[in-house]
């Protein structure tokens, strides 16, 4: 396998957010801006402030740096320290329409390797999961909706790839961004009251 195919992967798991951030640029209902600062001495929403390196290492296992951007701009990827590592990347929108809507707008199909399912995630108006399994790779997306934040998360693992290791782990990452999102009082301009405490739970159960 080459380099090329896990970054593919990932690119194409990505086109879920792009698509939903198309739908809260065309749609009256959303909001204006993508979480943009109104007022640049408070902090912006960060997904990232709720998911510590330690919890990502248990939920998929190995090693992974984090990088987080800044309080104007801000970006959260986890980067796998050994090759055929999880690659993960999280971000939010802004979308009062909610996130039954924009599904229904992107229309994201089941097919062959696609399946779509609705957890119940704590503390959460909605969530889904976009698992992708091919030969060559999983993509697994997660969504999860408090209010008008919806966050989402983008997962690629290179084949072998560990799927129910992979959902198990997007279920407990959106649940985590969940109930972030309500300790840190997330308003609907995209602001955060509190900073949330990054998780330290145990993982889930996981297999192959």
């Amino acid at each position: 396998m080459t380099a090329r195919r896990p970054l593919a992967a990932l690119a194409l798991a990505a086109l879920l957010t792009v698509g939903l951030a198309a739908c809260s640029d065309d749609d009256p209902a959303a909001a204006p801006g993508h979480g943009g600062p109104t007022a640049p001495d408070e902090p912006l929403w960060n997904p990232c402030s709720a998911l510590a390196t330690s919890l990502v290492e248990r939920l998929f296992g190995g090693t992974t740096t984090k990088q987080a951007g800044s309080a104007t701009n801000p970006a959260c990827s986890f980067t796998p320290g050994d090759e055929g590592g999880v690659v993960l990347d999280a971000n939010y929108l802004l979308y009062p329409a909610g996130l039954e809507r924009a599904f229904e707008t992107f229309g994201v199909d089941q097919g062959d390797t696609t399946v779509v399912t609705s957890p119940r995630i704590p503390a959460a108006d909605d969530a889904r999961v976009v698992v992708d399994a091919r030969d060559d790779a999983l993509l697994v997306s997660g969504f999860v909706q408090n209010g008008n934040l919806i966050q989402t998360v983008n997962l690629a693992e290179p084949a072998p790839f560990h799927r129910a290791r992979a959902t198990d782990g997007m279920r407990a990452l959106l649940t985590r961004l969940s109930r972030a999102a309500e300790e840190a009082g997330v308003d609907e301009g995209g602001y955060a009251t509190a900073s949330p405490t990054p998780d330290s739970s145990p993982s889930p159960s996981s297999g192959d």
